[in-house]
């Protein structure tokens, strides 16, 4: 027996579709949005340990609040790491670059991140290791 579809059903199913396709673009946009705020605050964080380096306010180690932008919460968070444990250590810049990389592998297995939110933590730190040299390059010249 074949099914016959009522036009308003049709109709109501048609407005469902679009009305899906429009929360989808409205979420995307949000998070490309949330992405490239994270990413601005990425650059005065970047800007802000150069003008603490140069002024030696780092040579007794500190720990780094990165921003990233969860696309699951929809909200802008923060991401807490060592980089130069507390003491007496001058602040080396491949320092922070290391600790980038060390949380890089951290992300990596942190299942508890969407694919997109691990894809983006990635992209944010890759940006902060490449910042103050990547130790890999250095450790190869």
């Amino acid at each position: 027996m074949a099914s016959i579809t009522h036009p308003v059903h049709k109709s109501l199913a048609q407005a469902d579709e679009t009305s899906q396709s429009a929360i989808n673009v409205d979420h995307l946009e949000r998070v490309v949005e949330g992405q490239a705020e994270a990413l601005r605050q990425l650059d005065e964080l970047i800007d802000g340990i150069r003008s603490r380096a140069q002024a030696h306010r780092l040579d007794r180690g500190f720990r780094l609040s990165l921003p990233y932008f969860d696309d699951e919460a929809m909200s802008l968070r923060q991401r807490e790491f060592e980089v130069i444990p507390f003491g007496r250590i001058p602040f080396v810049p491949a320092f922070v670059a290391l600790a980038a990389e060390r949380e890089l592998a951290r992300v990596e297995r942190d299942r508890r991140l969407t694919d997109g939110t691990r894809e983006h933590l990635q992209q944010v730190l890759g940006c902060l290791r490449f910042a103050f040299g990547d130790p890999t390059i250095e450790a190869l010249a």
